[in-house]
């Protein structure tokens, strides 16, 4: 396949209607050098409304100009996509929070807010606890105005819409573009209040086994990566994903060993003592 068939072949997904599990946006073994291993898809089998779009960038924006033109106040984690402040725009109640190291959200008192999380964590890694789960689903009982938006883009295990909220108004948003390595294909929101136009289905089924694929890769990683100890501080690898943080600041780490990590600015983070890693080198240097 050159690159204009696959041009045309990624159109085509674009318009394929899920259930995602029956979408094959690329060939992983050809691609990665993986072998798939079938896994059991994630099934919604309940009522549910869905958004489709070409990217995850496209539906948040939409998101936001209906939340804003709505006089909702937006809540957006300054701390792991600065993408989220320029897709709501200049004319957005826009209200800034730190989700790193967080162990209970600093939640909004305003009844109508909205409240913007990632589950996954990036640049953590760690999966929202079942605190912190609650926490946000009592937030959200407490006012009927209330809405919650889960991105999920980096969820590689298949585990954040499985998530189970009293509260109707969770809104789950991902896309193929990190789970199958596909930008600008496939993206949806799901709720099982209505939203935007989306669509009343009566199931949704996800693909969770792109993401394992890849999961498996970066696991492999991290492990290697302890196993070399170069790392000067105590750290373990992260629950899903290819980053996480470790508490040392980058200056100090490249000063005593050498070693270029991610300054925590770059994420937005304001604790200076803390670096972000990646495994990615180790997943393509196999």
């Amino acid at each position: 396949m050159d690159y204009q068939q696959f041009l045309a072949y990624r159109n085509r997904l674009s318009q394929v209607e899920l259930a995602l599990d029956q979408l094959n946006p690329y060939d992983l073994k050809a691609l990665l050098a993986l072998t798939t291993t079938p896994s059991e898809t994630l099934v919604f089998d309940e009522s549910i409304y869905l958004q489709h779009g070409l990217s995850i960038r496209a539906l948040l924006k939409a998101l936001f100009d209906q939340f804003t033109q709505q006089n909702h106040p937006l809540y957006l984690p300054e701390d792991i996509y600065p993408v989220y402040f320029q897709l709501a725009g200049e004319t957005a109640d826009i209200k800034c929070y730190q989700s790193t190291e967080q162990r209970l959200f600093d939640l909004p008192t305003q009844a109508n807010a909205v409240f913007l999380i990632s589950n996954p964590l990036i640049p953590e890694g760690y999966y929202l606890t079942a605190t912190q789960l609650k926490s946000l689903d009592l937030w959200l009982l407490a006012s009927t105005r209330r809405y919650l938006i889960i991105d999920t883009v980096y969820d590689f295990k298949g585990e954040a819409m499985a998530t189970l909220f009293v509260s109707s108004r969770v809104i789950f948003v991902g896309s193929l573009s990190k789970l199958g390595l596909q930008p600008q294909t496939q993206a949806w929101a799901i709720a099982k209040t209505p939203f935007l136009s989306a669509e009343k289905k009566q199931q949704f089924l996800f693909p969770a086994h792109y993401g394992l694929c890849l999961q498996e890769h970066f696991e492999q990683a991290w492990q290697e990566l302890l196993k070399q100890e170069v790392l000067p501080v105590a750290w373990n690898p992260p629950e899903v994903g290819y980053l996480t943080v470790v508490e040392c600041a980058y200056e100090t780490l490249y000063q005593s060993s050498k070693i270029a990590t991610i300054p925590s600015r770059v994420f937005g983070i304001k604790n200076k003592n803390i670096s972000v890693i990646s495994c990615l080198s180790l997943v393509l240097n196999k």
